[in-house]
């Protein structure tokens, strides 16, 4: 089968990820001693009261398409808890709740980025980046997240890596993969 160009760039190193997760849980089963860092996938099951709510929900009629941008009382909650975290205003009209943050990060890429912007992006990174900025042809910058600060980056290293190209900087806090925080200061 001929594939499109969008699914070469989607592939990415990342692509191999799952292949690694599966063969990780594999020998996991098979009893072997092995921690499992791959691809996030939690290593407990959704606790009992998630799953009470999610049933009640259901048996409630909770059966149906949610709307686009997510539910209104939620996205109204979203918006009341980051007034109040941030300090300013924020209208649940500007707040759309998606499927996870990989849904997330790919909506506002598509949105945002074009063929040959730049997005920097501490290093080392979540396997999948590579392939979501590639589905819309920008271009990843990573930044290098060294041991010897905690793995936390420097706002020196980003400012560096900055070109006239440079559309975004995505910097999460717990850090995906090593954990790091980022204080307020920095």
């Amino acid at each position: 089968m001929l594939y499109s160009e969008l699914t070469q760039r989607i592939q990415g190193a990342g692509s191999a990820a799952w292949e690694l997760h599966h063969e990780a849980n594999r020998r996991q089963a098979a009893g072997e001693d092995v921690l499992v860092l791959s691809v996030g996938d939690p290593d407990f099951d959704t606790p009992g009261p998630v799953v009470d709510a999610a049933v009640q929900a259901l048996r409630s009629g909770a059966t149906h398409y949610a709307a686009i941008q997510g539910i209104p009382r939620l996205r109204q909650a979203i918006a009341a808890q980051s007034s109040r975290q941030f300090g300013h205003p924020v209208n649940s009209d500007r707040v759309a709740v998606l499927a996870g943050a990989q849904c997330a990060l790919f909506s506002v890429a598509m949105c945002l980025f074009d063929v040959a912007d730049e997005v920097i992006v501490v290093d080392p990174t979540y396997v999948t980046y590579e392939g979501l900025f590639g589905a819309c042809g920008a271009q990843m910058v990573p930044v290098a997240a060294r041991p010897e600060n905690g793995f936390v980056v420097r706002p020196s290293d980003i400012e560096a890596a900055v070109t006239p190209r440079t559309r975004a900087v995505l910097i999460n806090s717990p850090h995906n993969p090593t954990g790091a925080v980022v204080s307020r200061d920095t």
